[in-house]
Order: C-alpha cells, then structure tokens, then sequence
C-alpha cells in the first residue's frame, strides 16, 4: 500500500482499522462486489476514509439502478426513520424558526424530512442524486427539486437559502469539502446548516467488538485478523475533529457539535432493541463526561452557522 496523506488534516500517521471484502455492488458498497479494501484511521484528527475506486460517472449509474429496483423498500426504509427526523425538525427549529425561511435538504432520498420540516412552515426544496427519489417528492412533497450528484452542478444562486439540512450524505461524496463551500455560498449571511454524519468512533468501537466476539472464528478460517466482512457504502466516518476541521476550511467558524441519539431501531426482537436502547443511553453519557473526547455513538449531528 502506498504511503496514505490524510484527506482532512494532511497528517500521515495512520493506521489501517480493518479490511473489507465487498459482498455488494455499489452504492451499497463504495467498491465492486468482490473487492477487498483497507479502511484508514487517521491518528490525528481521527477521521476513518477509504479511498475512492469508482468514477463519478460508476458512482451515479449505480444509484439510478439501485432506487429504480427498490423504489417501495426506500419509501418503507425513509418513513422508518419518522421518530429520529421528528426529533431532528423539532431541535432545528428551536435553534432557528423554520416558518417561512427557504430550506434545502441535501440527499433527501424521498423527502420524509422535508414533508416534516414543511409543516413546520419552511419553503422546501429538495436535492438528491437520485431521479426516482426527487420524482416522488415532486408529485407528493414540492416542486422544487435538484438532480445532481454534486451542488456546484446546479450553478444556484449565492445566498439562496436561510436552512441547509443534509442527514448522512457527505459520507457518500469522495470530496466532501467541494460540497461544504457550496453550501457556505448557498447560504445566506445569517443561514444555519444541520447536519448528520456517520461517527468514526463507532466504527472503531464496532470493530474492536467484533475482533473480539469473532476471534475464534477468523482463526478457524485462517482469515486476516483486520478482515471484518464489515461492507459500508461510506467514504468517510467523522470524529468532532475532523468534522470540525472540514467545516472551518469550507469557510464555517461556529460549530456546534453533540451525538445524535438513535430514536428508531430496524433490529427485530426485544433483545437487539433493548441493547441498542442502552449504547443509545451509554454513548451519550459518556460524550457528556469525557467532554466529547470519546464517541461510540452512531452519528454525529452538527449545528453550523454561516457567521
């Protein structure tokens, strides 16, 4: 493997978390099924990256097949997340009344959060790269939709919007930075972006758990110790560093970061759902004592303001 330069903050001390082979075609993974990758962890800001291997033009062919095939399952999968994106409308607008302000939602996949945020008065507008997606919202939600697999495509105006929300989407995007000074010129002098993003912390934790409860069973196959089986279709998983780091650089200053606390589960019996209950409750408690020195937690959602 060639000498790593961290995306983020440039250090290059790294360290490989782990290896995956992939068991999906993209986008439900971020290389072609087969493929074995290696997951980098950047030891100074913490940031988990892997290097992109498919073009732009594979990236967005593959989510055009993707949503066309499984149109039902994705309305299904977004109206799952309706508790989690309640919570979410109801603390943005006490940090910023939604009546009447111009909101973008950025990967809005089939708008469950603007259909909420909508009733909270914002002006909604919807962006995603997926046309199947943008198609539903259109004819149930607003007119006022983007195609596009980056913003700078649409060649909007400066200072459009007062609201910019965009909920586990620059993970997917190989050059999150490009996106984020997009949004910093989309919004107004006063506008606020919300965001939600997976947490390399998680990740972290997840795969030391997994070494551990799958010890004997990597030996027995005579697997490489990093090798996980642990596929994701992310190019990035954000610690408060880097994340912090990213935003600064697209020209934001203020930055409010908390862990975003899971408010539905697709896991199936009282068990998974009380376990995953209590990491909720744990995680957060301990982001709390160590002073956001230590995130398990799944997400990380951010509170950004333009000045």
């Amino acid at each position: 493997m060639q000498k790593a330069i961290c995306p983020i903050c440039s250090s290059q001390k790294y360290k490989v978390l782990y290896e995956e082979i992939s068991l999906e075609e993209p986008p439900l993974s971020i290389v072609k099924k087969g493929e074995i990758y290696k997951n980098i962890l950047c030891k100074n800001c913490k940031i988990l990256w892997t290097p992109k291997t498919l073009s732009d033009t594979e990236i967005l062919k593959s989510y055009d097949i993707e949503f066309n095939n499984t149109i039902e399952s994705n309305i299904k999968y977004d109206n799952s997340r309706q508790k989690e994106l309640d919570f979410i409308a109801r603390k943005i607008n006490q940090t910023v009344k939604l009546s009447n302000k111009k909101l973008l939602d950025i990967g809005a996949f089939y708008g469950q959060f603007i259909s909420i945020a909508k009733k909270y008065g914002a002006l909604v507008s919807a962006a995603d790269i997926s046309r199947n997606g943008l198609k539903y919202i259109n004819e149930n939600i607003t007119s006022d939709v983007y195609q596009c697999q980056y913003l700078t495509e649409l060649k909007l105006q400066e200072e459009s919007f007062s609201v910019i929300t965009s909920f586990e989407t620059i993970e997917h995007i190989s050059n999150p930075l490009i996106e984020l000074k997009e949004i910093f010129r989309l919004l107004k002098k006063d506008g606020m972006l919300f965001i939600a993003v997976p947490s390399s912390g998680y990740i972290k934790f997840k795969t030391i758990l997994s070494r551990f409860l799958l010890k004997k069973l990597l030996i027995k196959i005579g697997s490489n110790k990093n090798r996980l089986l642990l596929v994701h279709s992310h190019f990035f998983s954000f610690s408060p560093k880097s994340i912090k780091i990213l935003l600064n650089k697209a020209g934001f200053k203020s930055v409010k970061i908390m862990v975003l606390k899971r408010k539905t589960d697709n896991s199936k019996g009282f068990l998974k759902k009380l376990l995953f209950s209590l990491l909720n409750q744990f995680s957060q408690l301990l982001y709390i004592i160590s002073f956001g020195r230590i995130v398990i937690s799944i997400s990380l959602f951010i509170i950004v303001s333009k000045n």
